[in-house]
């Protein structure tokens, strides 16, 4: 009876043995399946730059952005590149360039836009712009079309109000939405043709 009992014992320790071991290899296969999938989603991760004021739910799918967003970017590049005073214009060059391409489009934009920004205090300008019409977008081109009129001040003393379109010149990289031009287009300058130059203050023929 007692040899029984102890060979009952033993067959169920090695049962449960055997099932720990499934459980145990069951548990590493998991853990290197688990490992595999967010190695594969970390190389997939988008950042995704999206515009203070949008709260609805948005789609983006490859490298298209929706038309909404684009408007938006584009409302908030023109708030931060032509609505300034000489104590604020610094800083909202500082945030315009966070939507510069990174590498020498970041750079060029950078010593460009601090330059302005320098001239702008000295001369104590402020300007305002107002978008007119419809934002024009050109999907393949990857080019934005903004119309509006333009006012500036020296020491708080109005000096002129004139129309004035610019052109921004984008690209989508991994969902992320970014400028790689910024230039204010002419009656004789073509939609296509744009330049990488800081648009002049003031200046109604700057390019």
């Amino acid at each position: 009876m007692q040899f029984s009992l102890y060979e009952s014992k033993l067959k169920n320790l090695i049962a449960q043995n055997s099932l720990l071991k499934f459980c145990i290899v069951l548990l590493t296969i998991g853990e290197f399946f688990l490992g595999y999938k967010i190695d594969l989603a970390m190389k997939y991760q988008r950042t995704i730059l999206m515009p203070n004021r949008i709260v609805k739910k948005t789609v983006i799918t490859g490298d298209e952005v929706p038309q909404d967003i684009i408007n938006q970017h584009t409302r908030d590049i023109c708030t931060l590149a032509f609505n300034y005073n000489p104590d604020s214009v610094r800083g909202q060059y500082g945030e315009l360039l966070q939507y510069f391409k990174s590498g020498d489009v970041f750079e060029a934009a950078r010593t460009q836009f601090y330059s302005l920004a320098d001239t702008i205090k000295s001369a104590r300008l402020s300007s305002s712009f107002i978008i007119g019409k419809p934002i024009e977008i050109d999907s393949d081109k990857r080019l934005i079309t903004v119309t509006g009129s333009e006012r500036h001040w020296v020491d708080m003393a109005f000096v002129d109000v004139t129309e004035k379109a610019y052109v921004i010149a984008y690209e989508v990289n991994d969902g992320m939405f970014q400028i790689t031009s910024i230039s204010e287009k002419t009656k004789q300058q073509p939609t296509g043709t744009n330049s990488t130059a800081a648009p002049q203050p003031g200046d109604r023929n700057a390019k």
